[in-house]
């Protein structure tokens, strides 16, 4: 992982899959919602 990536792999590792989901969706989330989910089953 990418030094510079860790603190955002923490914040969104950090999220339940519904916490994701109720979030406001904006286009940015939604653009990473794959991506942190991705992060997160890497992590398991």
């Amino acid at each position: 992982m990418v030094e510079a990536a860790r603190g955002i792999v923490e914040y969104w590792g950090r999220r339940t899959l519904a916490e994701l989901l109720l979030a406001l969706p904006t286009r940015h989330n939604l653009v990473h919602l794959n991506e942190s989910l991705r992060l997160k089953q890497k992590r398991r």
